[in-house]
């Protein structure tokens, strides 16, 4: 059971399957507004359906249930409060 304190990680740390809400995106302007363009906005949920292992792309689904592939290191500029 989680206490008050919110469990914020980021995208490439959130196990398969496991939903939550992208809280921030720590980059630069232009990769702030390439992910939103692709449905990855802060205060919408997301659900990471797969992660592959060693560096690989992640890939989520959006609140409008698009799959978007993201480069490992784009993923880990996503900071996600995990739904439990």
């Amino acid at each position: 059971m989680m206490n008050d304190v919110e469990k914020i990680v980021s995208l490439v740390q959130m196990k398969k399957n496991q939903e939550g809400i992208v809280r921030e995106i720590s980059g630069g302007k232009q990769v702030k507004q390439k992910l939103i363009s692709l449905g990855v906005i802060p205060g919408q949920k997301i659900k990471k359906a797969n992660g592959l292992f060693m560096h690989g792309p992640v890939i989520v689904t959006t609140q409008t249930n698009v799959e978007v592939a993201l480069g490992y290191g784009v993923s880990q500029k996503i900071w996600v409060e995990v739904c439990e």
